[in-house]
Protein backbone atom coordinates (compact mmCIF):
# COMPACT_ATOMS: atom_id res chain seq x y z
CA UNK A 1 0.00 0.00 0.00
CA UNK A 2 1.51 3.30 -1.08
CA UNK A 3 1.23 6.34 1.12
CA UNK A 4 3.05 8.88 -1.05
CA UNK A 5 3.50 9.31 -4.77
CA UNK A 6 6.35 11.29 -6.28
CA UNK A 7 4.88 14.30 -8.13
CA UNK A 8 7.61 14.13 -10.80
CA UNK A 9 7.91 10.44 -11.73
CA UNK A 10 4.59 9.22 -10.16
CA UNK A 11 6.50 6.44 -8.40
CA UNK A 12 4.58 5.07 -5.42
CA UNK A 13 6.53 5.09 -2.17
CA UNK A 14 5.67 2.44 0.46
CA UNK A 15 4.41 3.45 3.91
CA UNK A 16 7.39 1.89 5.71
CA UNK A 17 9.83 3.99 3.69
CA UNK A 18 7.90 7.18 4.47
CA UNK A 19 7.84 6.41 8.21
CA UNK A 20 11.51 5.44 8.44
CA UNK A 21 12.90 8.22 6.22
CA UNK A 22 10.41 11.05 6.84
CA UNK A 23 13.13 13.72 7.14
CA UNK A 24 15.33 12.57 4.28
CA UNK A 25 12.83 10.97 1.91
CA UNK A 26 14.15 10.32 -1.60
CA UNK A 27 12.08 9.08 -4.53
CA UNK A 28 13.29 5.60 -5.53
CA UNK A 29 12.33 6.28 -9.16
CA UNK A 30 13.91 9.63 -9.99
CA UNK A 31 16.15 10.24 -6.95
CA UNK A 32 14.70 13.65 -6.09
CA UNK A 33 14.35 14.72 -2.48
CA UNK A 34 10.78 14.74 -1.20
CA UNK A 35 9.40 16.21 1.99
CA UNK A 36 6.27 15.85 4.07
CA UNK A 37 4.27 19.05 4.21
CA UNK A 38 4.34 21.21 7.30
CA UNK A 39 0.57 20.98 7.57
CA UNK A 40 0.78 17.20 7.96
CA UNK A 41 3.49 17.47 10.62
CA UNK A 42 1.67 20.22 12.53
CA UNK A 43 -1.59 18.31 12.40
CA UNK A 44 0.10 15.22 13.82
CA UNK A 45 1.69 17.27 16.62
CA UNK A 46 -1.61 18.96 17.46
CA UNK A 47 -3.48 15.64 17.61
CA UNK A 48 -0.71 14.16 19.75
CA UNK A 49 -0.91 17.05 22.21
CA UNK A 50 -4.69 16.74 22.46
CA UNK A 51 -4.37 12.99 23.09
CA UNK A 52 -1.74 13.63 25.76
CA UNK A 53 -3.90 16.20 27.56
CA UNK A 54 -6.93 13.91 27.37
CA UNK A 55 -4.91 10.99 28.74
CA UNK A 56 -3.52 13.12 31.56
CA UNK A 57 -6.98 14.45 32.41
CA UNK A 58 -8.54 10.99 32.45
CA UNK A 59 -5.66 9.52 34.43
CA UNK A 60 -5.61 12.28 37.04
CA UNK A 61 -9.35 12.54 37.60
CA UNK A 62 -9.82 8.77 37.35
CA UNK A 63 -7.26 8.25 40.10
CA UNK A 64 -8.82 11.06 42.12
CA UNK A 65 -12.27 9.44 41.86
CA UNK A 66 -10.81 6.09 42.86
CA UNK A 67 -9.02 7.67 45.83
CA UNK A 68 -12.20 9.38 47.02
CA UNK A 69 -14.26 6.21 46.71
CA UNK A 70 -11.72 4.29 48.83
CA UNK A 71 -11.49 7.16 51.31
CA UNK A 72 -15.28 7.36 51.77
CA UNK A 73 -15.44 3.58 52.20
CA UNK A 74 -12.88 3.73 54.99
CA UNK A 75 -14.61 6.62 56.74
CA UNK A 76 -18.01 4.93 56.76
CA UNK A 77 -16.74 2.01 58.84
CA UNK A 78 -15.83 2.31 62.45
CA UNK A 79 -12.22 1.56 63.40
CA UNK A 80 -13.35 -1.47 65.34
CA UNK A 81 -14.88 -3.16 62.32
CA UNK A 82 -12.58 -2.17 59.49
CA UNK A 83 -13.20 -4.54 56.57
CA UNK A 84 -15.79 -6.30 58.70
CA UNK A 85 -13.28 -7.96 60.99
CA UNK A 86 -13.78 -7.71 64.72
CA UNK A 87 -11.14 -5.78 66.61
CA UNK A 88 -8.83 -7.85 68.77
CA UNK A 89 -8.60 -6.64 72.29
CA UNK A 90 -5.20 -7.24 73.83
Amino acid sequence: MAVRTCPYSLTKIPAATVVVHSYDLVCPGCGRALEISRVSRNLAVFIGLIAGVAGGYLGYYGALEHHHSIDSCCRSRTPSSFMGWPQRLC
